[in-house]
């Protein structure tokens, strides 16, 4: 979900006259960047790595345990970039450089409003 709503979240952050907010939505943005790379290596190595493996005529447990080990690794550092975007995101919350109830308010004046007939 970090990655659904991660680029949309990082629109709507504000950046202030000092540079510390923008500073920080350019940390935020390399973080979640690493994010999706690290993501997609880890789809491709699913993809071609572990099939090739599993499908292999000679291949060996070790082989096997190899591939396998790489998957855990990747995703394991997966789940550390997306613990840091999380704690990153409430740091700045707490410090008030990112006030969340107004990047929420902002982002429903950008919603199109519904309008309602009255018969």
């Amino acid at each position: 979900m970090i990655q659904a709503y991660g680029y949309a979240f990082m629109f709507y952050l504000p950046t202030d006259a000092q540079g510390i907010a923008k500073n920080e939505k350019l940390v935020y943005q390399q973080n979640l960047n690493n994010l999706h790379a690290q993501t997609e290596r880890l789809s491709f190595h699913l993809e071609q790595d572990l099939a090739s493996v599993l499908r292999a005529p000679k291949s060996t447990p070790q082989d096997f345990e190899k591939s396998r080990a790489g998957v855990i690794r990747m995703a394991q550092y997966c789940d550390s970039r997306r613990l840091k975007i999380v704690s990153h995101v409430l740091q700045n919350h707490d410090k008030g450089f990112w006030n969340l109830a107004e990047i929420n308010a902002a982002e429903a004046e950008d919603e199109p409003k519904m309008e309602t007939k009255q018969n």
